[in-house]
């Protein structure tokens, strides 16, 4: 299993009502001021942060799913991407 040194999830959506920002990232126990600013880019923007909200989720399900498919081409493709996401070695 890799250690993660991103910021810790739950992560929280927090919309925003004025300019190009729609939303900001941030983690449950508001630590961390901001872990992204979401653009409306392409009206894409809602989309967009919810991916990022729930990213800390997904990663946890993709190492789930490398640790408990060792071995075969999708615990490899698994170990892959999980490698990209935390800079680490595959």
């Amino acid at each position: 299993m890799t250690t993660n040194t991103h910021t810790r999830g739950p992560w929280n959506k927090h919309l925003l009502n004025h300019g190009p920002n729609i939303a900001k990232i941030k983690d449950a126990s508001e630590n961390v001021p901001s872990i992204a600013t979401i653009h409306n880019a392409a009206g894409r923007g809602e989309a967009n942060a919810r991916l990022i909200e729930w990213a800390p989720d997904l990663l946890e399900a993709l190492q789930d799913m490398a640790d408990e498919h060792a071995g075969t081409e999708s615990g490899d493709k698994a170990d892959e991407l999980i490698a990209k996401v935390t800079g680490g070695a595959a």
